[in-house]
């Protein structure tokens, strides 16, 4: 599909300020995306500025986007540490955060969901400005033995304390020793000479014998059994739903 730019979208794009579009990057908020029809859509400023104050930010004009990027700054600052980091199995993580001044070392805590801990130190890094004030930086690598799961990181230097939550995500969800193979088809779609215009359990029966006759062991379809359709409940044209089935 071809992406359509004219010079109108062109010109959106650039009246966009630069400070705004960070900010909406800082709350993962797009700036832009392309439509079915390939066009690419930019929102006004004042869109942008309704999405970042539904996101929490006090923002009121684009004027305010620099205070609005430095109270950020401020925040990001006092906190310390990311609220969430992502540990992937077999890679190296580090969780990067600022210390006070003061700081000169580090004691990280990280426990599991079972209460189980892993401790260390970190020696606290260059003094750099975070949130307008002098900080010292610091990186906290995470064991690589650690087990999948939730993790709670805890740091602290003196006075100061934070925590992060740290999630132990494995890189394969099966060992490539268990690899499975099938097919996956909507049982409306299923149709043979047996079947009026629309699969039925016959159907799934026989897919079933012949997927596995040439080796495969899976077979997925959409949900199959009729539900209730009644508030609080959201049409889903993948959940089959009558008012009458019941």
């Amino acid at each position: 599909m071809s992406r359509a730019v004219d010079g109108s979208v062109a010109e959106r794009r650039a009246a966009l300020p630069a400070e705004l579009v960070e900010l909406a990057h800082r709350a993962n908020i797009e700036v832009g995306y392309v439509d079915a029809f390939g066009t690419e859509r930019v929102p006004s400023p004042d869109a942008l500025l309704a999405v970042l104050r539904a996101y929490g930010h006090d923002i009121d004009r684009v004027g305010a986007a620099g205070d609005a990027l430095r109270a950020d700054d401020r925040r990001r600052a006092e906190r310390g540490l990311p609220p969430v980091v992502v540990a992937w199995d077999g890679a190296p993580t580090v969780v990067e955060g600022v210390v006070p001044l003061t700081a000169s070392r580090v004691s990280c805590r990280l426990t599991g969901e079972d209460g189980s801990e892993r401790r260390w130190d970190e020696a606290a890094g260059a003094e750099r400005i975070a949130g307008g004030e002098r900080r010292n930086a610091v990186t906290m690598t995470i064991p690589d033995d650690v087990p999948p799961g939730i993790w709670m990181l805890e740091a602290e230097a003196g006075d100061w304390s934070r925590t992060a939550t740290v999630v132990a995500a494995p890189a394969r969800a099966y060992p490539a020793t268990r690899r499975r193979r099938g097919v996956f088809v909507p049982l409306h779609a299923l149709h043979s000479t047996l079947s009026w215009g629309a699969g039925n359990f016959g159907d799934l029966g026989d897919l079933s014998a012949w997927v596995s006759g040439l080796g495969g062991n899976l077979i997925a379809t959409l949900p199959l059994l009729a539900a209730f359709l009644d508030e609080p409940a959201e049409p889903s044209p993948y959940a089959p739903v009558s008012r009458h089935f019941w």
